[in-house]
């Protein structure tokens, strides 16, 4: 944190560049004490949220600090009046897409968010294995049923990957909602 805090001073200091954060860590607020207010403006924090179940994301994030931790730091920076987005990714495949969609908008507090990033799942190499692993290993046995469907077949990928945009369109702005997509 403290070295990422000097590297922005310096691009701020030397450039007229805005920078864009992203964490998976509550230390970003430590890089947000070390920049001086009227560089402020310049730069937006985020901070990962792909599932919002600290359990699920312990199975699958190994060595990360919780989601609700990163929340937390997310709603002090915001109440600070930090510039902030808010990053769903990457989005596991779920049996309710707007219940979802519903849960992260509203956790996310969207309406304190410059924009809302949102991930569907990149199905490429062992990372599917590993993470539908992970999750059978912490017995979440339904989340990696519904993860090998989406990771199997192309046609399921794709409704997944419609509904989740579909459901996230109906409650985070257009003006705000950037979706990530796979084609």
């Amino acid at each position: 944190a403290n070295e990422t805090a000097e590297m922005c001073r310096t691009i701020l200091e030397l450039t007229n560049w805005q920078i864009r954060i992203l964490s998976k860590s509550p230390l970003i607020t430590r890089i947000a004490d070390q920049i001086p207010d009227h560089w402020q403006s310049r730069i937006i924090y985020g901070l990962s949220t792909g599932t919002l179940d600290d359990g699920v994301a312990k199975s699958i994030e190994i060595g990360t600090p919780l989601v609700s931790k990163r929340l937390e730091a997310l709603h002090r920076l915001q109440d600070r009046g930090l510039r902030t987005y808010g990053m769903a990714c990457p989005i596991l495949p779920m049996d309710d897409h707007g219940a979802y969609a519903r849960k992260v908008a509203d956790a996310l507090h969207v309406d304190r968010c410059e924009h809302v990033w949102a991930e569907a799942l990149n199905v490429r190499g062992p990372s599917m294995i590993q993470t539908r692993e992970g999750l059978r290993a912490a017995g979440h046995h339904h989340q990696a049923e519904l993860l090998e469907r989406v990771s199997s077949d192309r046609d399921v990928w794709e409704d997944y990957a419609r509904r989740t945009f579909l459901a996230l369109a109906k409650v985070i702005p257009a003006d705000k909602l950037r979706f990530l997509q796979y084609v």
